[in-house]
């Protein structure tokens, strides 16, 4: 950088050296110092220009040149103005001097090329002047200046390893992020006061939050019991002695979802060191063994056929009994399956013995205080932000069906699906149809593939 601005400014320099030189070489031509100090600014005026124009495609090999060129500069102001013992040999001119190997050290900043420079100009110097007085300002200039030039580039360098480290850092960071965005449900990034750092859309989603977490306390999203075991956690993982090749300890913890709903979730921790300090990447889980605990049957009663007792089902026992027998699966009454449904379509197989149903088409109404199904209940955390941003796009475009391919769906016994062709279509404003069509179990053609 300071290569550049001295290139900048060294244009603007030199052409007012340039005139000043050449006036007092022209008025004055008894003084051949100004003559010969004209000579070598005209020659100096094109690296400048040089580097004024082309500094972004120049190499390595280029600037060491420049610097080198400079520094041969230098050398020849030297001579010509200690030479003149009897025209400019004076205080004025020794600062001069100086100020222009000052000013040549703080630009071009290469202490390889610039200590013999400097050392072959003071014994210039010395060899034209040879006075005690002289000398010992000489070794003072010639210290001065090499010391500079040497923390200059120590603090340069130490400034670009630096942030190549802190570059690399959050490369490695952002990458270790998006993995683990496919195998967990999400991840969040904390700073050293366990504040949430940018979007966490993840999070958002899982705690279906409409306002953005950016800036917000972490632990005001636990429940209270749990916070006191996250500080616990931090410092577990973060300790000396923890192995690299560990497994990082886990949390079930509770979280604060959208109206104070408790999202259950196994929580992860790892410390990351970044240029601004110790921060902390959370990867989060959601528990779905917590998600549907048993409960007790609160379904208002119907009359049955005698002999048949209300009895509430768990997932777990509605799919053995779908696994055995498909005509059983259907045995449970519309007002079990949803209570907001108003009309239903049913196509019936009429060879079967118990009258098989191969579709249905459900019209539902939100009546008191049931809600309606909804399209997050069965897409995976993880990849709830990616479907509705495709069915929100689809909404706002003006245009006809359109087909997308491996949707990732999950069930209420916590199967999960794929729906290898998906259909969207337009309704009524602002409405759409989805269509499923191909699902299969995601984890048996996962084994499939395996064993092909």
């Amino acid at each position: 950088m300071s290569f550049l601005v001295g290139g900048l400014f060294g244009v603007h320099i030199v052409a007012f050296c340039l005139l000043a030189f050449g006036y007092l070489a022209y008025t004055q031509p008894d003084k051949s110092c100004c003559f010969y100090l004209f000579a070598i600014l005209v020659v100096d005026y094109p690296s400048m220009v040089f580097i004024n124009k082309y500094f972004e495609r120049m190499s390595a090999s280029h600037v060491s040149f420049v610097v080198l060129y400079q520094q041969a500069i230098l050398v020849a102001v030297v001579f010509v103005l200690s030479g003149e013992k009897g025209q400019l040999a004076d205080f004025s001119t020794d600062s001069f001097l100086s100020a222009c190997r000052f000013t040549v050290s703080l630009i071009a900043v290469n202490t390889r090329l610039s200590t013999p420079t400097q050392l072959l100009a003071s014994a210039i110097a010395i060899s034209q002047r040879n006075t005690t007085g002289f000398v010992v300002s000489e070794v003072v200039t010639l210290t001065s200046v090499v010391s500079l030039s040497i923390f200059l580039e120590s603090s340069i360098s130490s400034q670009i390893e630096a942030k190549f480290e802190t570059a690399h850092a959050e490369s490695m960071l952002a990458g270790f992020r998006r993995l683990l965005r496919g195998v967990c449900d999400g991840e969040v990034l904390l700073d050293s006061h366990l504040n949430i750092q940018g979007d966490a859309q993840s999070l958002q989603h899982l705690l279906m939050m409409s306002t953005s977490l950016n800036g917000k306390s972490f632990e005001q999203l636990l429940q209270p019991e749990a916070q006191p075991r996250l500080a616990e956690l931090i410092v577990t993982t973060t300790g000396d002695d923890l192995k690299e090749a560990s497994i990082p300890p886990c949390l079930r913890a509770s979280l604060r979802g959208s109206n104070d709903i408790r999202v259950a979730v196994d929580l992860f921790h790892v410390p990351v060191h970044l240029r601004f300090g110790t921060h902390h990447l959370i990867a989060f889980r959601e528990d779905t063994e917590s998600i549907i605990p048993d409960a007790a049957c609160d379904l208002p009663h119907f009359p049955r056929n005698k002999g048949r007792t209300p009895s509430c089902r768990t997932p777990s026992f509605r799919s053995e009994r779908s696994a055995r027998s498909p005509s059983l699966a259907s045995s449970h009454t519309l007002d079990e399956l949803c209570p907001a449904v108003q009309e239903a379509s049913l196509l019936i197989d009429t060879s079967s013995e118990v009258l098989d149903i191969c579709q249905a088409h459900l019209h539902y109404e939100k009546t008191g205080g049931s809600a309606l199904p909804n399209l997050r209940s069965v897409i995976p955390t993880s990849d709830w932000h990616m479907v509705r941003g495709m069915v929100q796009a689809y909404a706002r475009a003006q245009r006809g069906p359109k087909e997308f391919k491996d949707w990732p769906l999950k069930c209420a016994d916590n199967t999960q699906l794929v729906a290898r062709k998906v259909i969207l279509s337009r309704a009524l404003p602002p409405k759409l149809w989805l269509q499923l069509r191909e699902l299969q179990n995601a984890a048996r053609e996962a084994d499939t593939e395996a064993i092909g």
